[in-house]
């Protein structure tokens, strides 16, 4: 059984001048995110019903799990009714649809096998999972959008927005009604630059073209 992939392709398309608008400066751009590996695994595992992890799990970076490399779990059809409803209608009870995240900022991503995520999941869940394997999908993209702590900007809107609530504090000024003015622009240049890298982001999602269509499970 040959695994489903869908691998989308960067835009190559260079970003608008500003020439026209004279005098902008371009924001700085944001840190390059991680490197973004999925696997989707279709379980046959009743064992799984119970959804023993709940709709998933986070691992910590520099965290102990043997040799589990993913960075989350998420046990899908724990999580959206709808997939399993999806899919107990198509295969029968008792099957279940896990996701494994790898990648993280600043770290080689090798592409993850299904071996290596069923071993992952194995581990995670508390279960052997080998041999129950029914179909899998990997997908993958590069340079995924950095959290907001790497956003430009984000260290200096938190010292600014600190700075401002402890002045406030010492002055007894700080309740619901009244927010102090450093925390209100921290809170907008951090914004601006979010909302800067979010349509960066969506303009670079809208040129993509995939090689291949989506898979379906």
């Amino acid at each position: 059984m040959k695994p489903a992939e869908v691998t989308p392709s960067p835009s190559r398309e260079p970003a608008p001048p500003l020439a026209p608008f004279g005098g902008l400066t371009p924001p700085l751009a944001p840190e390059r995110g991680a490197d973004i590996r999925l696997v989707t695994l279709l379980l046959e595992a009743p064992e799984l019903d119970g959804a023993p992890r709940g709709s998933g799990m986070l691992v910590a970076p520099g965290t102990t799990l043997g040799t589990v490399r993913a960075k989350a779990l998420t046990h899908a059809t724990a999580k959206w009714p709808w997939l399993a409803r999806r899919v107990r209608d198509a295969v029968g009870p008792g099957w279940h649809v896990v996701r494994l995240s790898y990648g993280r900022i600043g770290e080689p991503t090798p592409e993850p096998t299904a071996e290596e995520a069923t071993r992952d999941a194995s581990a995670l869940l508390g279960m052997d999972l080998t041999g129950r394997v029914r179909d899998v999908l990997h997908q993958h993209w590069d340079g995924a959008l950095p959290s907001d702590a790497r956003l430009p900007g984000h260290d200096q809107a938190v010292r600014a927005g600190a700075a401002g609530r402890a002045r406030h504090r010492r002055h007894g000024r700080l309740d619901r009604g009244h927010r102090p003015r450093g925390d209100r622009r921290a809170r907008a240049a951090h914004g601006g630059a979010a909302r800067r890298a979010r349509n960066d982001a969506e303009r670079r999602v809208l040129t993509q073209r995939s090689d291949s269509p989506p898979a379906r499970l």
